[in-house]
């Protein structure tokens, strides 16, 4: 493919991406239409299916762009392991939270569609192999008995256990003091 019509390609992906994006942020994901994505992007109905298979795949895409930029944050490594994992997920969700309407669409659709199931699973996955590469920077010369990777395991499952249950419940208690407390919990449990 010549560099130009990949260019425009980008360009065309690009802009469906984001008017879709808007498209739910304005009208909710549930109202928004392929139809009105292609109108809205300038191209035929048709033309979206070249890019997404469905507009669901749009959603994923967000999910996985969103936890991309976390994981690029920077990080201060003079505190404390336990406050750096902390912050990373405060940050996550917060993060999530300003496009609220678009992460509690991904979390509803996620039980319901394999793209957003993939996204989701891909998230964990990047999440836990950041988490074992801060960890292993971090505690260069700890003499822990667990593995750099089976404690980032165990945060990883602690952290989205933590953010199902928040979400399941309605979130009716403080997601930020209950994360802070479990996994401070956690590294006293393999101290």
């Amino acid at each position: 493919m010549s560099t130009l019509r990949a260019h425009k390609k980008n360009k065309t992906k690009q802009r469906i991406y984001e008017h879709a994006l808007n498209l739910f942020k304005q009208y909710g994901f549930e109202e928004v239409s392929v139809q009105s994505i292609a109108a809205a992007s300038g191209i035929a109905k048709g033309t979206f299916f070249n890019y997404y298979p469905s507009k669901a795949d749009v959603l994923a895409e967000w999910y996985e762009n969103l936890i991309t930029n976390i994981i690029d944050l920077p990080i201060d490594f003079n505190a404390p392991l336990p406050k750096i994992v902390i912050n990373l997920v405060q940050q996550t969700l917060r993060n999530a939270l300003a496009d609220e309407s678009l992460w509690l669409a991904k979390t509803f659709y996620a039980q319901s569609n394999q793209s957003i199931q993939s996204a989701e699973t891909a998230a964990d996955i990047a999440l836990k192999t950041h988490l074992c590469a801060l960890i292993e920077e971090h505690d260069k010369n700890s003499m822990r008995e667990i593995t750099a990777e089976s404690l980032a395991d165990l945060i990883t499952t602690l952290v989205t256990g933590s953010v199902r249950e928040w979400v399941v419940t309605g979130r009716k208690f403080d997601f930020d003091s209950v994360i802070e407390r479990r996994i401070n919990q956690l590294f006293q449990l393999v101290a």
